[in-house]
């Protein structure tokens, strides 16, 4: 039985979701936190001082793939996202692969994630240290229910968790970074020295040789004698003129 619908009336799509709602768990999903502990560390390791260039151009891609989704959501409305895209431009064979291979590749990615989350959970915050394979395992699968569970209650639900949850992040983020910036310059790798201790500065042979001098210290020296004339061969001082003839 369908529904009927007035005359002069059309059918609109009830409107679930804002631009916040929208943008936010994409953006949980992969920043900021993951980038710090996955991603920036591999990229500095590989390019070193070179990282605001590799995230500078990665920025072109970033905006050329959101651009062509906006593009494609204008034309082809839908809640199926790239995989409804895919089907309109190259058929149905090619979405429904895409669609199986990108829901077999979210499983194998998202079950290394939740591994990796319990095992570090139980290293961590339970501080084990031996052999935990059982702990392991049940603290992924407590996870993996804590994380279903939103999908379960609600796409909306779902949603404003995790825009708490990202809020929460960015402001642990932000403390984290604050007291690395006021507290590592003393108390840091930057400087590492006993407290009460000033810093050492090594200073350059050209410092050593200027400090070394000063008027007083100038004043302070004994004055020296004139330097006397050489001897030339064959002549002799007039005080040394015994010496000479006799040496002669």
């Amino acid at each position: 039985m369908t529904a009927t619908v007035p005359a002069g009336e059309t059918l609109a799509p009830r409107k679930k979701l804002g631009l916040l709602g929208v943008m936010l768990p994409g953006l949980a999903q992969i920043a900021p936190a993951f980038n710090l502990f996955f991603t920036t560390g591999v990229i500095a390791s590989l390019a070193g001082a070179s990282v605001p260039l590799v995230f500078l151009i990665s920025t072109v891609g970033f905006l050329a793939t959101g651009l062509s989704l906006a593009q494609f959501s204008s034309v082809y409305p839908s809640s199926g996202s790239f995989v409804t895209y895919i089907s309109r431009t190259f058929g149905a064979a090619v979405g429904t692969a895409t669609g199986v291979i990108t829901v077999l590749g979210y499983i194998i990615t998202f079950s290394g994630i939740y591994i990796f989350v319990g095992d570090y959970i139980v290293t961590n915050v339970f501080g084990v240290t031996g052999p935990h394979v059982g702990l392991t395992i049940i603290t992924t699968i407590v996870y993996g229910a804590i994380v279903v569970i939103p999908v379960i209650l609600g796409l909306q639900f779902g949603v404003r968790v995790t825009i708490v949850l990202y809020l929460i992040e960015i402001v642990v983020l932000l403390v984290i970074s604050l007291s690395v910036l006021f507290q590592g310059a003393r108390t840091g790798s930057a400087a590492r020295r006993s407290p009460g201790r000033p810093a050492r500065r090594r200073r350059t042979s050209s410092c050593r040789s200027a400090s070394r001098w000063s008027p007083s210290a100038a004043s302070r020296r004994p004055p020296r004698s004139p330097r006397r004339p050489p001897i030339r061969a064959g002549t002799c001082p007039s005080r040394s003129s015994a010496r000479c003839s006799s040496a002669g």
